[in-house]
């Protein structure tokens, strides 16, 4: 690291002094204001309560309905491992 360059107290980044500013996050140590968030965090929350829905909707309505004949327990596996 360089002796000119600064540690940013937000995010660990390093700042320039010709900028000002840390690259990372975009804190300005001139104006001292906030870095404002760049990454957006997909919400996983509904796609996990939907996994136990289909995959039941699928067992109980297309496995409930094979036949022994159909083997219905390879299927069974193939919904388990998805």
């Amino acid at each position: 690291m360089n002796n000119a360059t600064r540690q940013c107290p937000f995010c660990g980044g390093d700042i320039q002094p010709e900028s000002g500013k840390c690259s990372k996050c975009t804190f300005d140590m001139h104006a001292g204001a906030a870095p404002r968030t760049l990454e957006h965090h997909a919400d996983y929350g509904l796609i996990l309560l939907a996994i136990p829905v289909v995959s039941t909707l699928l067992i109980w309505f297309w496995v409930g309905s094979m036949s022994l004949l159909q083997s219905p327990g390879s299927t069974l596996g193939l919904i388990l491992i998805a």
